[in-house]
Order: structure tokens, then sequence, then C-alpha cells
């Protein structure tokens, strides 16, 4: 099934106009159809992301993403189950060999629910059991991801404040325990990302070549 991005939002790394540095955020639809260097269709339905690190970023950090989000967000208590599922492989990384792949993002906060990195072929996570945590807790999942192989990141939430991920390579990973989320987080506001989020800022000796890609070949969210 072709990997359908066009009714989520996307954090491409190009500029919104020549008087503005900061990265655009548009529809999945006109990503594509805009910036197909960074965000382009590939021919049996998977989706090719691209963030060189020296490029447009957000306002709060110089790292460059193309990420996708989902458009609204949601509480834990709205359904009983939330999931993301992304099937992906890694073309090329960043000099630091580091970036997120998955995130669970809060309303409003620079403190995330959860991140997934690739860590330089090591699949791990940042998760925090109680909201605004300053620190998050880290945990490493799965070793021997290389480049251009296919894995799958799967982050489950309930309703009762469950959380497990299970990164996954040729069908075989290891899942996180499952995880009590404390009850501050029952009503915040949550969103899934994916894609790619660079783990290294540019200066002016970054090398015009440095950068991440991945490439999408499966993608499911469901609240359910």
């Amino acid at each position: 099934m072709p990997v359908n991005i066009s009714n989520l939002t996307l954090s491409v790394p190009a500029p919104r106009s020549a008087e503005n540095p900061v990265a655009v955020l548009v529809s999945g639809a006109e990503a594509l159809a805009k910036y197909p260097q960074f965000v382009a269709a590939l021919p049996g339905g998977s989706v090719r992301l691209s963030a060189p690190t020296k490029a447009a970023t957000t306002e709060s950090v110089k790292r460059t993403r193309c990420e996708w989000r989902e458009n609204d967000y949601w509480s834990l208590d709205s359904a009983p189950d939330h999931w993301s599922k992304q099937e992906m492989m890694l073309t090329k990384i960043n000099s630091e060999e580091r970036v997120v792949i998955a995130q669970a993002h809060v309303k409003n906060s620079d403190r995330p629910l959860l991140k997934v990195f690739w860590d330089a072929g090591t699949v791990t996570m940042g998760y925090r059991l109680k909201y605004n945590d300053k620190d998050p807790q880290n945990v490493d999942l799965l070793t021997g991801v290389e480049l251009n192989q296919t894995f799958e990141v799967v982050v489950h939430l309930s309703s009762t404040g469950a959380l497990t991920v299970r990164p996954s390579l040729n069908g075989k990973g290891k899942a996180s325990v499952e995880l009590q989320l404390d009850s501050s987080w029952t009503k915040q506001k949550l969103v899934f990302h994916g894609g790619i989020y660079n783990q290294v800022a540019y200066d002016d000796h970054t090398s015009p070549d440095d950068g991440t890609v991945c490439v999408i070949s499966r993608l499911t969210l469901a609240h359910e």
C-alpha cells in the first residue's frame, strides 16, 4: 500500500522566504508538490525524506528535520489505543550518526513524552514517565540496524498510560518493557511525529553534503 502523507503536516528544511529563514510547515501534499528535493514519492509507493544538516531549521534549534506529524492533538483517554507504525530505511546519515526517527510530542512543551533514536546502528528510546520531567530516561532497544536495511518502529500508548516501543529488523526485535506513565500524562495533548530529525547542529564548517536521508515504506497511525 502506498505511503500516504498528503493529509499529514510536514516540517521541511526549506526557508519560509528570502527574509524568513525558519523552516516551512506545510501539508504533505504541498511538500510533495513544492519541495521534491526534500520530500519525494518513489515508484512503488514509498516516500523519501531528506534533511541536509545545514539548511532551514525551526525557531528554537539549529538542527534540521524532515518530519511528518499528525494534524490533530489527542489525549491518552480519547481512545483505548494509540498506534504509530513506521517501516523505514536510512540510506544516508549525518556526521554524528544520530537521528530521531519517531516521537510522541506534547503541546506547548519542549519536553516530549517519547523520542526514538537511530544512534550509530542502535535504536534507542528516551521517555518521561511524568509530564514535564526535566530529563528523560533512556534505554537501548535494538542493535545492528545498518544503513540501507529496512526496519520497523511500532509505538503503542494505551488509555491507561501503558507505553511500549518495539523496533524490529527482519521481523525480529526486542520490545521495551511495558512502561506505566504517571497520571499527569492523562489529559495532556499529544501528537505522533516520524521521519528524520538530525541530532547535530550546523556551523560555518559544516559540509554541504552532510545530512540524513530515509525512505518510509509503510506508515500506519491509529487511535481506536
